[in-house]
């Protein structure tokens, strides 16, 4: 399961992202929450500040996983607690992105890589 937290969620680009999500759950199961749910995942915080980037690999690495949350902030960014507990702390871009935005760009990052992961996976069994 893919759960995907976004603290700041009710803003523009709110059906985009679910949009994005449902289209992604067609392959696997994904959650949009906008409170930390209780968990014992791989947590991977998203902030602007961070020096690692979360590439095309990190990101279907991580999805290879049984259970991943993504957080992405509000206005505030993510809170230092979610941030300190966090396995990951990662930048979408070295540009510094609204929360909005960020929280669309992953939610379509996942979406492709998710598909790319099954196309994968469908290739490997018919061979």
């Amino acid at each position: 399961m893919v759960k995907f937290v976004h603290l700041g969620t009710g803003g523009t680009h709110t059906k985009h992202v679910t949009d994005a999500l449902h289209r992604a759950s067609r392959l696997r199961t994904c959650r949009l929450y906008n409170t930390m749910p209780p968990t014992s995942d791989t947590v991977v915080a998203i902030v602007d500040e961070s020096e690692r980037l979360l590439d095309k690999d990190t990101l279907q690495t991580l999805l290879e996983q049984e259970s991943v949350v993504f957080v992405i902030g509000d206005s505030m960014g993510v809170p230092c607690n979610i941030r300190n507990s966090a396995e990951h702390v990662c930048s979408l871009s070295r540009l510094k992105l609204g929360h909005q935005l960020q929280a669309l760009v992953l939610a379509e990052a996942v979406c492709d890589s998710l598909a790319s992961l099954a196309l994968s996976h469908d290739a490997q069994t018919t061979a």
